[in-house]
Protein backbone atom coordinates (compact mmCIF):
# COMPACT_ATOMS: atom_id res chain seq x y z
CA UNK A 1 0.00 0.00 0.00
CA UNK A 2 1.84 3.05 -1.28
CA UNK A 3 1.85 5.66 1.56
CA UNK A 4 -0.24 8.80 1.61
CA UNK A 5 0.20 11.08 -1.43
CA UNK A 6 1.63 8.68 -3.44
CA UNK A 7 0.52 6.39 -6.46
CA UNK A 8 1.70 3.71 -8.23
CA UNK A 9 2.55 3.53 -12.11
CA UNK A 10 3.01 -0.13 -13.03
CA UNK A 11 2.62 -2.02 -16.33
CA UNK A 12 4.00 -4.54 -18.77
CA UNK A 13 6.82 -4.80 -21.41
CA UNK A 14 6.32 -6.93 -24.08
CA UNK A 15 7.83 -7.93 -27.86
CA UNK A 16 5.96 -8.19 -31.18
CA UNK A 17 4.71 -11.66 -29.98
CA UNK A 18 3.73 -10.59 -26.73
CA UNK A 19 6.52 -12.06 -24.78
CA UNK A 20 7.69 -10.34 -21.73
CA UNK A 21 11.14 -8.38 -22.39
CA UNK A 22 13.02 -8.09 -19.12
CA UNK A 23 15.84 -5.41 -17.60
CA UNK A 24 13.76 -2.62 -19.50
CA UNK A 25 14.67 0.84 -17.89
CA UNK A 26 11.20 2.41 -17.15
CA UNK A 27 11.10 6.45 -15.88
CA UNK A 28 8.35 8.67 -14.67
CA UNK A 29 9.41 12.05 -15.20
CA UNK A 30 7.59 14.87 -13.68
CA UNK A 31 7.86 17.14 -11.01
CA UNK A 32 9.53 14.35 -9.63
CA UNK A 33 10.78 11.23 -11.01
CA UNK A 34 10.24 7.62 -10.31
CA UNK A 35 11.92 4.71 -12.10
CA UNK A 36 11.82 0.93 -12.23
CA UNK A 37 13.16 -2.24 -14.29
CA UNK A 38 11.21 -4.70 -15.78
CA UNK A 39 10.87 -8.38 -14.41
CA UNK A 40 11.35 -11.48 -15.83
CA UNK A 41 8.26 -12.07 -16.37
CA UNK A 42 7.81 -8.24 -18.25
CA UNK A 43 6.11 -6.46 -15.17
CA UNK A 44 7.39 -3.12 -13.93
CA UNK A 45 6.44 -1.05 -10.58
CA UNK A 46 6.90 2.10 -9.11
CA UNK A 47 5.77 4.38 -6.43
CA UNK A 48 5.71 8.16 -7.45
CA UNK A 49 4.24 11.44 -5.65
CA UNK A 50 0.99 12.43 -6.97
CA UNK A 51 1.08 14.63 -10.02
CA UNK A 52 1.54 13.89 -13.84
CA UNK A 53 4.28 12.03 -15.25
CA UNK A 54 5.63 11.22 -18.78
CA UNK A 55 6.79 7.65 -18.64
CA UNK A 56 9.32 6.39 -20.95
CA UNK A 57 11.28 3.00 -21.59
CA UNK A 58 14.21 2.66 -22.51
CA UNK A 59 17.41 0.21 -22.48
CA UNK A 60 16.13 -3.48 -22.03
CA UNK A 61 16.66 -6.55 -24.61
CA UNK A 62 19.64 -8.17 -22.73
CA UNK A 63 21.29 -4.69 -23.03
CA UNK A 64 21.38 -4.48 -27.12
CA UNK A 65 21.86 -0.82 -28.31
CA UNK A 66 18.91 1.49 -29.61
CA UNK A 67 15.63 -0.40 -29.61
CA UNK A 68 12.23 1.46 -30.19
CA UNK A 69 9.06 1.06 -28.19
CA UNK A 70 5.03 1.98 -29.22
CA UNK A 71 4.30 4.02 -27.61
CA UNK A 72 7.42 6.05 -27.42
CA UNK A 73 6.01 8.26 -24.26
CA UNK A 74 2.54 7.23 -22.22
CA UNK A 75 1.43 10.77 -20.62
CA UNK A 76 0.31 9.35 -17.02
CA UNK A 77 -1.59 10.98 -13.59
CA UNK A 78 -0.02 9.27 -10.72
CA UNK A 79 -3.44 9.66 -7.68
CA UNK A 80 -3.21 9.39 -4.06
CA UNK A 81 -3.63 5.14 -3.60
CA UNK A 82 -4.32 4.51 -6.98
CA UNK A 83 -2.67 2.53 -10.02
CA UNK A 84 -2.00 3.97 -13.19
CA UNK A 85 -1.29 1.56 -16.25
CA UNK A 86 1.41 2.23 -18.57
CA UNK A 87 2.60 -0.90 -21.03
CA UNK A 88 5.42 -0.99 -23.70
CA UNK A 89 5.72 -3.28 -26.44
CA UNK A 90 9.68 -3.32 -27.77
CA UNK A 91 9.66 -3.05 -31.96
CA UNK A 92 11.70 -5.62 -32.03
CA UNK A 93 12.19 -9.12 -32.26
CA UNK A 94 14.03 -11.83 -34.24
CA UNK A 95 14.62 -11.30 -38.05
CA UNK A 96 14.90 -13.58 -40.44
CA UNK A 97 16.51 -14.16 -43.63
CA UNK A 98 16.44 -17.18 -46.14
CA UNK A 99 19.21 -16.83 -49.33
CA UNK A 100 19.37 -19.50 -52.40
CA UNK A 101 22.18 -19.20 -54.26
CA UNK A 102 20.61 -19.58 -57.64
CA UNK A 103 17.15 -18.66 -58.31
CA UNK A 104 16.92 -20.63 -61.41
CA UNK A 105 18.43 -24.32 -62.49
CA UNK A 106 17.74 -27.13 -65.16
CA UNK A 107 15.70 -29.69 -63.63
CA UNK A 108 18.47 -32.43 -64.38
CA UNK A 109 18.61 -34.15 -61.28
CA UNK A 110 21.96 -33.45 -60.42
CA UNK A 111 21.80 -29.87 -59.01
CA UNK A 112 22.14 -28.76 -55.88
CA UNK A 113 21.19 -25.08 -54.72
CA UNK A 114 23.41 -23.76 -51.56
CA UNK A 115 21.04 -21.40 -49.26
CA UNK A 116 21.09 -19.63 -45.88
CA UNK A 117 18.80 -19.07 -42.70
CA UNK A 118 20.07 -16.02 -41.09
CA UNK A 119 18.59 -14.74 -37.41
CA UNK A 120 19.60 -11.12 -36.39
CA UNK A 121 18.01 -9.19 -33.46
CA UNK A 122 18.85 -5.07 -33.75
CA UNK A 123 21.30 -6.56 -36.32
CA UNK A 124 23.61 -8.58 -34.43
CA UNK A 125 23.50 -12.04 -34.72
CA UNK A 126 20.56 -13.75 -32.86
CA UNK A 127 22.32 -17.89 -31.93
CA UNK A 128 20.55 -20.55 -31.30
CA UNK A 129 16.95 -19.98 -32.91
CA UNK A 130 14.42 -22.87 -33.52
CA UNK A 131 13.39 -22.37 -37.21
CA UNK A 132 10.52 -24.27 -39.09
CA UNK A 133 10.58 -25.28 -42.68
CA UNK A 134 7.46 -25.83 -44.87
CA UNK A 135 7.87 -26.94 -48.48
CA UNK A 136 5.76 -25.62 -51.06
CA UNK A 137 3.39 -23.63 -48.46
CA UNK A 138 -0.48 -23.10 -49.11
CA UNK A 139 -0.20 -27.02 -50.37
CA UNK A 140 -0.69 -29.86 -48.46
CA UNK A 141 1.88 -31.72 -47.07
CA UNK A 142 0.45 -35.00 -49.53
CA UNK A 143 0.63 -32.23 -52.19
CA UNK A 144 4.46 -30.94 -51.45
CA UNK A 145 5.87 -34.62 -51.96
CA UNK A 146 3.31 -36.03 -54.77
CA UNK A 147 2.12 -33.09 -56.60
CA UNK A 148 5.16 -30.45 -56.64
CA UNK A 149 8.40 -30.59 -58.55
CA UNK A 150 10.36 -32.77 -56.43
CA UNK A 151 13.55 -31.81 -54.10
CA UNK A 152 15.04 -32.39 -51.36
CA UNK A 153 16.21 -30.38 -48.45
CA UNK A 154 19.91 -31.25 -46.62
CA UNK A 155 22.39 -30.16 -44.14
CA UNK A 156 25.78 -31.91 -44.63
CA UNK A 157 24.63 -34.53 -46.77
CA UNK A 158 21.61 -35.64 -44.93
CA UNK A 159 18.09 -35.46 -45.70
CA UNK A 160 15.92 -33.01 -43.77
CA UNK A 161 13.33 -32.96 -45.90
CA UNK A 162 10.60 -34.84 -46.36
CA UNK A 163 11.09 -37.52 -43.77
CA UNK A 164 10.15 -40.72 -44.13
CA UNK A 165 10.29 -43.22 -47.47
CA UNK A 166 9.67 -43.52 -50.82
CA UNK A 167 6.84 -45.30 -49.84
CA UNK A 168 5.78 -43.84 -47.33
CA UNK A 169 6.86 -39.77 -47.40
CA UNK A 170 6.04 -37.08 -44.92
CA UNK A 171 6.02 -33.15 -46.33
CA UNK A 172 4.95 -31.86 -43.09
CA UNK A 173 7.58 -28.89 -41.82
CA UNK A 174 10.16 -29.82 -40.11
CA UNK A 175 12.36 -28.01 -38.14
CA UNK A 176 16.32 -26.70 -37.41
CA UNK A 177 18.13 -24.70 -35.11
CA UNK A 178 20.50 -21.67 -36.13
CA UNK A 179 24.20 -21.75 -34.95
CA UNK A 180 25.66 -19.94 -32.60
CA UNK A 181 26.08 -17.33 -35.33
CA UNK A 182 22.80 -17.34 -36.34
CA UNK A 183 23.41 -18.95 -39.20
CA UNK A 184 22.10 -22.51 -41.05
CA UNK A 185 23.42 -24.02 -43.72
CA UNK A 186 20.76 -25.69 -46.63
CA UNK A 187 21.32 -27.65 -49.96
CA UNK A 188 18.42 -28.26 -52.42
CA UNK A 189 18.90 -31.62 -54.41
CA UNK A 190 17.10 -30.54 -57.39
CA UNK A 191 14.96 -33.44 -58.87
CA UNK A 192 13.77 -33.78 -62.89
CA UNK A 193 10.49 -32.41 -62.75
CA UNK A 194 9.86 -28.92 -63.72
CA UNK A 195 7.85 -26.14 -62.28
CA UNK A 196 8.62 -23.51 -59.34
CA UNK A 197 10.04 -25.05 -55.77
CA UNK A 198 9.26 -22.73 -52.62
CA UNK A 199 10.71 -23.11 -49.17
CA UNK A 200 9.04 -20.86 -46.15
CA UNK A 201 11.65 -20.58 -42.67
CA UNK A 202 9.56 -19.49 -40.25
CA UNK A 203 11.07 -18.69 -36.84
CA UNK A 204 9.64 -20.09 -33.63
CA UNK A 205 9.60 -17.69 -29.91
CA UNK A 206 11.35 -19.23 -26.87
CA UNK A 207 8.67 -20.43 -26.13
CA UNK A 208 7.99 -22.74 -28.92
CA UNK A 209 5.15 -20.82 -30.84
CA UNK A 210 5.57 -19.54 -34.66
CA UNK A 211 6.52 -15.63 -34.15
CA UNK A 212 3.48 -13.47 -34.77
CA UNK A 213 5.57 -10.91 -36.91
CA UNK A 214 5.46 -12.48 -40.32
CA UNK A 215 6.84 -9.75 -42.17
CA UNK A 216 10.54 -9.80 -40.07
CA UNK A 217 10.47 -13.57 -38.98
CA UNK A 218 9.12 -15.50 -41.98
CA UNK A 219 10.61 -14.85 -45.58
CA UNK A 220 9.81 -17.66 -48.64
CA UNK A 221 11.80 -18.01 -51.19
CA UNK A 222 11.70 -20.13 -54.56
CA UNK A 223 13.65 -21.83 -57.23
CA UNK A 224 12.74 -22.62 -60.80
CA UNK A 225 13.15 -26.06 -61.92
CA UNK A 226 13.73 -25.61 -65.57
CA UNK A 227 12.51 -28.16 -68.07
CA UNK A 228 15.49 -29.96 -70.47
CA UNK A 229 13.27 -30.23 -73.19
CA UNK A 230 9.78 -30.79 -74.73
CA UNK A 231 10.31 -34.38 -76.08
CA UNK A 232 7.32 -36.68 -75.74
CA UNK A 233 8.02 -40.31 -74.41
CA UNK A 234 6.81 -41.88 -77.79
CA UNK A 235 10.02 -40.24 -79.64
CA UNK A 236 12.36 -41.87 -77.08
CA UNK A 237 13.39 -44.90 -79.14
CA UNK A 238 13.72 -43.42 -82.53
CA UNK A 239 15.87 -40.43 -80.51
CA UNK A 240 17.75 -43.28 -78.83
CA UNK A 241 19.15 -45.20 -81.48
CA UNK A 242 19.93 -41.82 -83.82
CA UNK A 243 22.03 -40.86 -81.10
CA UNK A 244 23.50 -44.19 -80.49
CA UNK A 245 24.05 -44.32 -84.49
CA UNK A 246 25.55 -40.95 -84.59
CA UNK A 247 27.33 -40.24 -82.02
CA UNK A 248 29.68 -40.86 -78.87
CA UNK A 249 27.55 -39.72 -76.56
CA UNK A 250 26.23 -43.05 -75.72
CA UNK A 251 29.37 -44.95 -75.52
CA UNK A 252 28.97 -45.44 -72.13
CA UNK A 253 26.09 -47.03 -71.88
CA UNK A 254 25.56 -50.27 -70.51
CA UNK A 255 22.98 -53.35 -70.44
CA UNK A 256 23.43 -53.00 -66.37
CA UNK A 257 20.33 -51.40 -64.93
CA UNK A 258 22.02 -49.07 -62.88
CA UNK A 259 25.12 -47.73 -65.28
CA UNK A 260 22.31 -47.38 -68.34
CA UNK A 261 20.25 -45.19 -66.12
CA UNK A 262 23.44 -43.29 -65.16
CA UNK A 263 24.20 -42.88 -68.90
CA UNK A 264 20.99 -41.64 -69.95
CA UNK A 265 20.62 -39.03 -67.21
CA UNK A 266 23.71 -37.64 -67.96
CA UNK A 267 23.45 -37.70 -71.79
CA UNK A 268 19.52 -35.74 -71.11
CA UNK A 269 21.14 -33.40 -68.86
CA UNK A 270 23.69 -32.02 -70.96
CA UNK A 271 22.41 -32.97 -74.77
CA UNK A 272 25.55 -34.40 -75.16
CA UNK A 273 26.60 -34.34 -78.74
CA UNK A 274 23.66 -32.93 -79.63
CA UNK A 275 21.08 -35.87 -78.35
CA UNK A 276 17.81 -35.00 -78.12
CA UNK A 277 16.26 -36.52 -74.86
CA UNK A 278 15.54 -33.82 -73.22
CA UNK A 279 12.27 -33.54 -71.33
CA UNK A 280 12.87 -37.08 -70.37
CA UNK A 281 13.75 -38.81 -67.01
CA UNK A 282 14.84 -42.28 -66.05
CA UNK A 283 14.75 -44.21 -62.64
CA UNK A 284 16.06 -47.88 -61.44
CA UNK A 285 13.19 -50.05 -60.46
CA UNK A 286 12.35 -53.48 -59.26
CA UNK A 287 10.92 -56.42 -61.45
CA UNK A 288 10.50 -59.88 -60.93
CA UNK A 289 13.64 -60.92 -62.69
CA UNK A 290 15.96 -57.92 -61.25
CA UNK A 291 16.25 -54.16 -61.82
CA UNK A 292 15.19 -52.24 -64.76
CA UNK A 293 15.00 -48.99 -66.14
CA UNK A 294 11.88 -46.90 -66.20
CA UNK A 295 11.48 -44.05 -68.81
CA UNK A 296 9.03 -41.57 -68.33
CA UNK A 297 8.45 -37.73 -69.01
CA UNK A 298 10.27 -35.39 -66.61
CA UNK A 299 6.97 -33.44 -66.24
CA UNK A 300 4.94 -37.27 -65.11
CA UNK A 301 6.62 -38.97 -62.42
CA UNK A 302 5.41 -42.24 -61.94
CA UNK A 303 3.07 -42.45 -59.22
CA UNK A 304 3.83 -45.23 -56.09
CA UNK A 305 1.53 -46.59 -54.03
CA UNK A 306 2.51 -47.73 -50.16
CA UNK A 307 3.36 -50.51 -51.00
CA UNK A 308 6.36 -49.19 -53.53
CA UNK A 309 4.44 -50.70 -56.72
CA UNK A 310 4.06 -48.62 -59.64
CA UNK A 311 0.60 -50.09 -60.24
CA UNK A 312 -0.79 -49.76 -64.21
CA UNK A 313 -3.79 -48.24 -62.82
CA UNK A 314 -2.55 -44.91 -62.28
CA UNK A 315 -2.43 -43.33 -65.61
CA UNK A 316 0.65 -41.33 -65.24
CA UNK A 317 2.24 -44.99 -65.38
CA UNK A 318 0.52 -46.87 -67.99
CA UNK A 319 2.64 -45.58 -70.88
CA UNK A 320 6.23 -45.33 -69.01
CA UNK A 321 8.59 -47.46 -70.83
CA UNK A 322 10.81 -50.81 -69.13
CA UNK A 323 13.90 -51.86 -70.68
CA UNK A 324 14.91 -55.07 -68.22
CA UNK A 325 17.93 -56.75 -69.46
CA UNK A 326 16.22 -60.39 -68.18
CA UNK A 327 13.54 -60.10 -70.66
CA UNK A 328 15.26 -59.42 -73.53
CA UNK A 329 15.58 -62.15 -76.57
CA UNK A 330 16.13 -60.66 -80.10
CA UNK A 331 13.73 -62.25 -81.66
CA UNK A 332 13.36 -61.54 -85.01
CA UNK A 333 16.20 -58.68 -85.50
CA UNK A 334 19.06 -59.65 -87.32
CA UNK A 335 21.91 -62.04 -85.31
CA UNK A 336 23.80 -58.51 -84.94
CA UNK A 337 21.53 -57.64 -82.70
CA UNK A 338 20.51 -61.02 -80.35
CA UNK A 339 22.49 -59.20 -77.09
CA UNK A 340 20.72 -56.21 -75.51
CA UNK A 341 24.26 -54.58 -75.39
CA UNK A 342 24.69 -54.64 -78.90
CA UNK A 343 21.32 -53.19 -79.51
CA UNK A 344 22.19 -50.42 -77.14
CA UNK A 345 25.77 -49.81 -78.73
CA UNK A 346 24.17 -49.90 -82.59
CA UNK A 347 20.94 -48.28 -81.83
CA UNK A 348 18.96 -51.17 -82.90
CA UNK A 349 16.04 -50.93 -79.74
CA UNK A 350 12.75 -50.74 -81.48
CA UNK A 351 10.69 -51.31 -78.95
CA UNK A 352 10.22 -51.40 -75.44
CA UNK A 353 7.32 -52.66 -73.02
CA UNK A 354 5.30 -50.25 -71.71
CA UNK A 355 4.42 -50.35 -68.15
CA UNK A 356 1.32 -51.99 -69.27
CA UNK A 357 2.51 -54.28 -71.22
CA UNK A 358 5.23 -55.12 -69.39
CA UNK A 359 2.86 -55.80 -66.26
CA UNK A 360 0.48 -57.86 -68.07
CA UNK A 361 3.06 -60.10 -69.75
CA UNK A 362 1.21 -58.42 -73.32
CA UNK A 363 3.48 -59.99 -76.27
CA UNK A 364 6.40 -57.09 -77.53
CA UNK A 365 8.30 -57.99 -80.36
CA UNK A 366 12.21 -59.17 -79.32
CA UNK A 367 10.73 -59.09 -75.64
CA UNK A 368 9.48 -62.25 -73.53
CA UNK A 369 7.20 -60.07 -71.10
CA UNK A 370 5.63 -62.01 -68.25
CA UNK A 371 2.11 -62.02 -66.70
CA UNK A 372 1.65 -60.14 -63.22
CA UNK A 373 5.49 -57.99 -63.45
CA UNK A 374 4.43 -55.96 -61.39
CA UNK A 375 7.15 -52.94 -60.96
CA UNK A 376 8.64 -51.30 -57.33
CA UNK A 377 10.85 -49.02 -56.55
CA UNK A 378 14.43 -50.11 -56.04
CA UNK A 379 15.25 -48.15 -52.91
CA UNK A 380 13.28 -46.58 -49.97
CA UNK A 381 15.81 -42.97 -50.21
CA UNK A 382 14.25 -39.87 -52.19
CA UNK A 383 16.17 -40.83 -55.78
CA UNK A 384 15.47 -41.87 -59.33
CA UNK A 385 11.46 -41.37 -60.57
CA UNK A 386 11.36 -37.43 -60.54
CA UNK A 387 13.72 -37.11 -57.41
CA UNK A 388 17.64 -36.33 -58.05
CA UNK A 389 20.05 -38.94 -59.10
CA UNK A 390 22.20 -40.59 -56.26
CA UNK A 391 25.32 -41.28 -57.42
CA UNK A 392 26.11 -38.00 -59.91
CA UNK A 393 24.72 -35.12 -58.07
CA UNK A 394 26.53 -32.33 -56.84
CA UNK A 395 28.23 -32.37 -54.21
CA UNK A 396 25.80 -31.61 -50.31
CA UNK A 397 23.19 -33.93 -52.26
CA UNK A 398 20.77 -35.82 -50.32
CA UNK A 399 18.64 -38.70 -51.51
Amino acid sequence: MPAKGVGVIEGHVTDKDGGPVAGVDVTAYGKHSAGAVSGPDGFYAMQANAGSYRVLPSGGAQGKSAPSYSPKIIDATAADGATTTADFKLLAGIELQLHFAKSSVPADGTEVVNGTITTTEFGKPLPNVTVQLEVMPGETAAEAVTSAPRATVCNSGSRLWPTGTMASPDGFPVTVTTDSTGHYDLAITVGTTPGTWRLDAWAENSDGTLSTDTTAASETQSITFTRLGSVPLADFISEFDLAAKSTKALSQISSMPSVMMITLAQVTSTAAGGTKLGGLAYGLVQAKEGQSVIVFSADKPPVIDSAGALPTTFAANADDLVIDPAEWTGAGLPAKFASLQAVLDGGGLLRAPTLTEFDSGAPVPAWKTVAHNEIYISSQSFEYLGWGYAGIGAPGACY
